[in-house]
């Protein structure tokens, strides 16, 4: 048994609040793990500063926090079903 999904006999509408939760859990997880990967994208090194690399690492960054606010966004309208 899935102690995420609980006990057979609990009634369908605590099992959906549950599932609905992980699946918020794991939306903002995967927005938290873009987050990250855009600091590492943005940090600049003497040697790369003002590069053409460094723009395309920057736009890239961009582009990665963008998604990381729509699944933040797509979480906060699952998580607003629950109540």
């Amino acid at each position: 048994m899935n102690p995420m999904l609980g006990s057979p006999f609990d009634s369908l509408v605590a099992r959906r609040r549950r599932e609905v939760t992980a699946r918020v859990d794991e939306l903002r997880d995967r927005a938290l793990d873009l987050e990250r990967q855009a600091v590492v994208d943005r940090v600049r090194t003497w040697s790369s500063m003002g590069t053409y690399e460094q723009m395309l690492r920057e736009t890239g960054a961009d582009d990665l926090e963008k998604k990381a606010m729509r699944l933040r966004r797509s979480a906060a309208e699952l998580e607003m079903t629950l109540r």
